[in-house]
C-alpha cells in the first residue's frame, strides 16, 4: 500500500489535507508518551 501510495505523490502538497490531518494524529499518538 505505502509503495503505491508514495509512487503517485511528489510531496506533501498532492494528498488531500484531511489525509494529512490525520497521518498527523497517528504520528502524535504513536510517538506520544504513555500518560499516567
Amino acid at each position: 500500500f505505502w509503495k503505491q501510495l508514495l509512487s503517485k505523490v511528489k510531496s506533501w502538497t498532492d494528498l488531500e489535507p484531511a489525509l494529512i490531518g490525520a497521518v498527523e494524529e497517528l504520528i502524535d499518538f504513536v510517538t506520544e508518551p504513555p500518560q499516567r
